[in-house]
């Protein structure tokens, strides 16, 4: 499947005055199903995270049965509504942390589609 052909979602967040666009598109994972969210300010690639399901879980069979664009538009849901263990403000500030230790890269975060335990 080409990059034009894949499945995306988009959606954006605004913390601070400060607008963040997400785009999600299926991750090849071995392992199981995966959902590749970037994140992005003015432009340029910022963060992202990794949304994973093994085959072992079980919310697998349920997840599998979704199309590539449903289980997008599901992972970037949850992940904007902030429904995921890892949040946007946990990834820019690991972005933040590793950019302080000298790595100018963006790293992913890996996060399951659980939803977070109410705080």
């Amino acid at each position: 499947m080409s990059e034009t052909e894949r499945p995306k979602s988009a959606s954006c967040i605004t913390i601070s005055d400060k607008t963040f666009d997400c785009t999600a598109t299926p991750y090849a994972w071995p392992h199981g199903l995966g959902v590749d969210i970037k994140v992005a300010a003015s432009g340029k690639h910022v963060s992202g995270v990794r949304v994973l399901c093994s085959l072992d879980q079980p919310d697998f069979d349920t997840l599998a049965a979704l199309s590539p664009q449903q289980l997008c538009d599901l992972a970037l849901s949850r992940f904007t509504m902030g429904e995921l263990p890892v949040t946007l403000d946990t990834i820019l500030s690991w972005q933040e942390t590793i950019e302080s230790m000298g790595y100018h890269y963006v790293s992913p975060l890996i996060s399951s589609f659980s939803r977070a335990a109410p705080s």
